[in-house]
């Protein structure tokens, strides 16, 4: 039985921690199965600039560790499951606004995006991009919950 083919492509927010890694992980384990595209993207939370511009360098050095970090989750995940479709990006900007701009902007057909879950005071205080995400995106979200070491 051949694997269904689809041109349905998943958005995964990768804040190259836990979360990223648990969204990734479970948009491949369900992408795969269905044939979807992945489309990792991190948002970098200050302007990036060009190389030759002044502090250009540095914040390109940045931008391309965390592109080798994703490269390095994509190729994690393609061993797991060779016929999985795979990009990554790295983009400026307020994650929340960008990754619903990002969703649009590919046709995406769905959002995957962790969470830790965290509740009272510390939820207040930090906030949730996950949960800004599912209340502002048109774009379905699946959201996946790290889980407990």
């Amino acid at each position: 039985m051949s694997k269904p083919v689809s041109s349905d492509l998943w958005l995964v927010a990768h804040d190259l921690g836990p979360c990223g890694d648990a969204a990734a992980d479970a948009a491949a384990r369900i992408a795969a199965g269905v044939g979807a595209r992945l489309h990792i993207l991190n948002i970098h939370p200050v302007e990036l600039r060009a190389p030759y511009e002044r502090t250009g360098e540095e914040t390109f050095a940045v931008e391309e560790e965390k592109r080798a970090a994703l490269r390095a989750c994509a190729d994690r995940l393609k061993a797991a499951w060779p016929a999985l479709n795979v990009a990554v990006e790295v983009i400026a900007g307020t994650p929340t606004k960008r990754i619903i701009e990002e969703a649009e902007r590919l046709n995406a057909t769905q959002i995957v995006v962790g969470t830790h879950g965290r509740r009272g005071l510390t939820h207040l205080v930090l906030g949730s991009v996950a949960e800004t995400v599912v209340h502002e995106s048109v774009v379905p979200v699946l959201v996946v919950k790290v889980p407990k070491a």
